[in-house]
């Protein structure tokens, strides 16, 4: 997440992001949102509502993703536990997108900075390694696109973050809203090999936003156990664990005792020079690198179920 938000500052400063503006439908957008960050709501104890409205918006609508997406995570990792609202208010001629969470606020003075790159304040969860430029992110695609960009808060009574946009042109029938009972991957079987808590527990809350029924483990011997007793369609592991062991060779020496059907693998690392691609590669394994873009992870699981006639609406419960 730090890389591709610097990434993603670079970008913006280069003057590389061009919008592309087109006419969509919010519901399914906030929708979207919601399906997202369920799983990390749930965690934190925060009750996530959303109320979508029915309006047609007109923006870039992946960068408007990416603004509520900044302002969402925020309301959780602030506002926990407690309830975080994400929902659309009809404004004169445009709607406006509001976060609201029930956290302890934003003094006035700290409100003056918090869109400054590189600011953190105080109360989020103490794992946060954030570098303070989520919101600075925020603001940025907001002077893009722009919009209004709007908050209030008072220190003790919540925060409301909020974008302001031009309503659209309904174009034909609005889309379907999946839901996360709905979504593509509902059902798919995947074990995450991770070593690291807090990438574990990202990668979890966005497998389980696809659908997916998750197990993660840290280590080799958690590998070994999940392998013995479950069955698993893919396994999503990282390259570089503990103790100078590696997604690869434990792999390897967990699937060479199995009798069941071996699933399909994907390696993800950091480290994506030729020498880890290869490795992968002659293991007969894919390969991702961080940070894992979630649409590509969806394609790959989505084109590796299909392959091996793996049917995904099989619902949520355990086989």
């Amino acid at each position: 997440q730090l890389i591709a938000e610097l990434r993603e500052m670079a970008r913006l400063d280069a003057g590389r992001q061009q919008p592309q503006r087109e006419h969509f439908a919010a519901a399914p957008l906030l929708q979207q949102l919601a399906d997202e960050f369920g799983p990390a709501a749930r965690r934190a104890g925060v009750r996530l509502r959303c109320r979508p409205g029915s309006l047609w918006l007109y923006s870039d609508r992946a960068l408007v993703y990416r603004v509520l997406q900044n302002l969402l995570g925020n309301a959780i990792k602030y506002g926990a536990p407690g309830d975080v609202l994400l929902g659309l208010r009809r404004r004169p001629g445009g709607a406006e997108l509001q976060v609201i969470d029930c956290g302890p606020g934003i003094s006035p003075q700290d409100q003056v900075r918090i869109f400054d790159e590189f600011e953190r304040l105080e109360g989020g969860s103490r794992d946060d390694e954030g570098l303070g430029l989520g919101l600075a992110i925020v603001r940025r695609y907001a002077e893009l696109l722009d919009l209004p960009l709007r908050l209030e808060s008072q220190p003790g009574r919540g925060t409301l973050f909020s974008v302001i946009l031009p309503r659209g042109e309904a174009q034909g029938t609005e889309p379907r809203i999946e839901t996360s009972g709905q979504a593509e991957l509902a059902g798919a079987r995947v074990l995450c090999l991770e070593n690291d808590a807090r990438v574990r527990s990202a990668m979890l809350a966005m497998l389980e936003s696809f659908g997916c029924r998750v197990h993660a483990v840290a280590d080799r011997q958690g590998l070994r156990d999940a392998l013995t007793r479950k069955h698993v369609d893919v396994v999503l592991a990282d390259y570089h664990l503990d103790s100078g062991d590696t997604g690869i060779d434990a792999l390897r020496a967990v699937c060479s005792g199995l009798s069941s059907p071996l699933p399909d693998v994907v390696i993800i690392s950091a480290d994506d020079g030729p020498d880890t691609r290869l490795a992968a590669q002659a293991a007969g394994y894919r390969f991702l690198p961080k940070p894992v873009n979630p649409a590509r992870l969806r394609a790959l699981l989505r084109a590796l179920l299909d392959a091996r006639g793996v049917a995904v609406d099989r619902g949520r419960g355990d086989p």
